[in-house]
């Protein structure tokens, strides 16, 4: 055992040396508003890059995969890396280190609630995850699997952000919700100094983590139990605030961002009718999955407790079930959710809502010829009426050059649903791509 973990570090140590460009796109967008976004002084145009490589050396793997987005106005840059690992496969088992999504169960991308899985949300609609940062070992024999992972440290979430100017906080683009400038008070619009007080690095970073993924199954058939102790994906903020009258009437709020921790725990079966390995055919999957937060414990305004701000602390579950067919140029799937425990409404400005409650959902991804592809997302909640609707058409004119267009529309009837602040983000988004 220890001559292997010796190997693996000196592996380590050769792959970092070795020159790891890999394949990239470089993508110039601009949108077309159908409506006018809440923050009229959002950008329009964008340039984006993304690049992943996987590299193999004999038994080793590195592979990462990338995004940073800059809007052509003064708001920063948006960045994400799903993925950032070296791994080390002997026989049946891979050893890897570094930042790697776990799949825990087979509907949780469509629906990306975000309850587990960190997310790109570089775009709300989009359902990109992002990985663990730790040691994960996976076996497989077979007929079962099994993952496991541990950490000590924490790479969170952090799309969509914001920036503290002034006293005020002020989104990154359309997709952040900020808390409101102004405040009722006295039968007055009274406006809102926000203070935010930045939590030290290892508070953030120095998080444990442990997690298990476990796999039965047969030539048609997969059941999985999975769960764990780990950081949430985001950040959650705990405030305190007080009316001032001097120079200027205000309210002013001092928030501070930390990092609170959950357990989470669900399984999952699936019936595939061709066979698991099979490249075409049907498969029917349902899952469950539960999370219970821990209670945050960061003290920094324990003294002002008749006026402190606390985040919500919810457990939440939720089944799923969905069917997928896939074909030789093709993948359908019919999606439903449905939340179990989480559904209360509260009106916490700091209090987290869930993305969907009673929805059905449906995706399809269609070649229509070698260089043309089609791709459409729907989801709709039964009971909150929410809608969310985002196609894309990419055309590929050679090999390094392609253009596309995409069209995203959303419905949120209700004030106080998760999409509410963004239901006039309506748009068109034409993208020249470069492939490289």
């Amino acid at each position: 055992m220890r001559g292997m973990i010796k190997r693996f570090i000196l592996g380590i140590l050769c792959l970092v040396n070795f020159h790891v460009l890999g394949s990239g796109t470089l993508t110039i967008g601009q949108f077309q508003r159908i409506n006018q976004p809440v923050d009229a002084n959002v950008d329009n145009n964008f340039v984006q890059f993304d690049f992943d490589n996987k590299r193999e050396d004999s038994r080793w793997d590195l592979v990462y995969n990338a995004s940073l987005r800059q809007y052509t106005g003064d708001r920063g840059l948006l960045y994400s890396v799903p993925e950032a690992y070296i791994s080390r496969n002997v026989g049946r088992s891979e050893f890897t280190l570094g930042r790697k999504v776990i799949s825990w169960q087979p509907n949780d991308r469509f629906w990306a609630m975000g309850e587990i899985n960190s997310l790109k949300n570089f775009n709300l609609l989009e359902t990109d995850r992002e990985g663990l940062f730790g040691l994960h070992f996976e076996r497989k024999t077979k007929n079962m699997s099994f993952i496991l992972f541990a950490s000590g440290i924490n790479v969170p979430q952090v799309n969509p952000t914001f920036k503290a100017d002034g006293g005020q906080v002020v989104g990154k683009n359309e997709w952040s919700n900020p808390p409101p400038r102004f405040v009722r008070f006295r039968e007055s619009e009274v406006p809102v100094s926000y203070d935010v007080i930045y939590p030290q690095v290892s508070e953030i970073a120095l998080k444990e983590a442990a997690a298990a993924k476990f796999s039965i199954h047969n030539d048609n058939q997969a059941m999985t139990f999975h769960g764990g102790y780990k950081p949430e994906p985001g950040i959650r903020i705990v405030a305190t605030g007080y009316y001032e009258q001097t120079d200027v009437e205000r309210a002013v709020v001092q928030a501070k961002p930390f990092v609170n921790s959950h357990i989470f725990w669900g399984s999952s079966y699936s019936y595939h009718l061709s066979g698991r390995d099979a490249l075409e055919g049907s498969s029917v999957h349902v899952a469950y999955d539960s999370i219970i937060p821990n209670r945050g414990t960061d003290t920094a305004f324990d003294q002002f407790d008749s006026l402190k701000i606390q985040p919500v602390y919810e457990r939440v579950s939720y089944a799923t079930a969905s069917l997928k067919n896939k074909g030789r140029f093709y993948d359908l799937s019919l999606n439903g959710l449905y939340l179990i425990e989480g559904d209360s409404v509260n009106t916490n400005v700091f209090a987290k809502k869930p993305r969907w409650r009673q929805a059905i959902g449906a995706s399809l991804g269609w070649s229509i010829t070698d260089s043309f592809r089609l791709f459409t997302d729907y989801k709709y909640d039964i009971k909150t009426q929410d809608m969310a609707f985002l196609t894309r058409t990419n055309y590929q004119f050679s090999r390094h050059i392609g253009i596309g267009v995409d069209l995203q529309v959303i419905n949120a009837p209700d004030d106080n649903s998760f999409w509410a602040p963004f239901r006039s983000n309506d748009s068109f988004l034409g993208h020249f791509s470069y492939l490289f």
